[in-house]
């Protein structure tokens, strides 16, 4: 087979693939290996045809850096080519998972805003539906930490409409979602004062609605995201987020990729039995978007 290894995203407008895709191909072409990568917007067809083209064409290996859509049709694969996948919680999926700790990042952010003081709290998230991103576990998080301290349902969760065919026409999805939910009437109905998004792109869209809207960042809402990335630390935005190291782990995605390519060629069996796990841990980047609630 040639030497290509595709890399599935769910969209290749978030720049939180992009980075990752960069990493790859970087240690990739020293290896002489070839990346291509495509986008499946959470489709599980789409998915599933790739993943057929994939083993098709020999490919060397696939690499999901989202859990699978599609679990039966991503197991089917698994038994014909070397797959790694980005987790967040086991999901009925087997073989090599790369977990990322989603919950941890979304107890961090909940613990931070509680920490300076802010009891309305709110959280813009992704979707509802699409229980395979890090939302969920995110959330799960989230509570964990709320809870110390009032009841689960005082945290206001808002979620994004969800539809696939959306996802592709819009370049800035991600974006556009925090910046519609942050004009919920219940922000100011319930006096929300600390807001957790899912990402730092729904992060900067609520920043911007907010700012039409005639609010200040942080005095009146303090904002934190997640995902660190690059325009996070520009001055203008300055977003607190949560730092997931996403670069580290499609580094080791891919250098467990390959090595489970070269236990697949050799011996398939062996391949199977090797599991192996990577954890990297995560970490709060405080910036000027959040700042404690003012004593009365």
């Amino acid at each position: 087979g040639r030497s290509i290894i595709l890399v599935l995203v769910t969209a290749s407008s978030n720049p939180f693939y992009s980075s990752m895709l960069q990493s790859i191909d970087f240690n990739a072409r020293e290896r002489g290996i070839q990346i291509v990568s495509a986008s499946t917007y959470h489709n599980p067809e789409i998915e599933e045809q790739l993943l057929r083209g994939a083993i098709l064409d020999r490919y060397l290996g696939v690499l999901y850096l989202y859990p699978p859509d599609n679990p039966e049709a991503y197991e089917e694969a698994r038994q014909r080519i070397p797959i790694v996948a980005l987790c967040n919680r086991v999901r009925r999926i087997q073989g090599n998972v790369i977990r990322i700790d989603n919950f941890e990042a979304g107890a961090m952010a909940a613990r931070h805003l509680l920490s300076l003081g802010h009891r309305r709290l709110a959280v813009l998230a992704d979707s509802a539906l699409a229980e395979t991103t890090g939302s969920t576990t995110r959330l799960a998080g989230i509570y964990s930490e709320v809870e110390k301290i009032m009841p689960r349902e005082e945290l206001l969760v808002l979620y994004g409409p969800y539809d696939t065919r959306r996802l592709i026409r819009e370049h800035n999805w991600h974006y556009m979602n925090g910046y519609n939910l942050a004009s919920h009437p219940q922000i100011k109905q319930q006096g929300i004062t600390g807001i957790i998004c899912t990402n730092d792109l729904v992060a900067y869209g609520a920043m911007t609605r907010l700012t039409e809207l005639g609010y200040r960042v942080p005095e009146d809402f303090s904002l934190i995201g997640s995902d660190n990335s690059f325009y996070s630390r520009m001055p203008q935005i300055s977003l607190t987020t949560i730092d997931l190291h996403m670069d580290l782990i499609a580094i080791s995605a891919f250098n467990i990729l390959c090595a489970r390519a070269a236990l697949f060629r050799s011996n398939q069996e062996s391949s199977d039995a090797t599991v192996m796990h990577v954890r990297v841990s995560v970490d709060l980047i405080e910036r000027g978007s959040t700042r404690a609630i003012p004593a009365n």
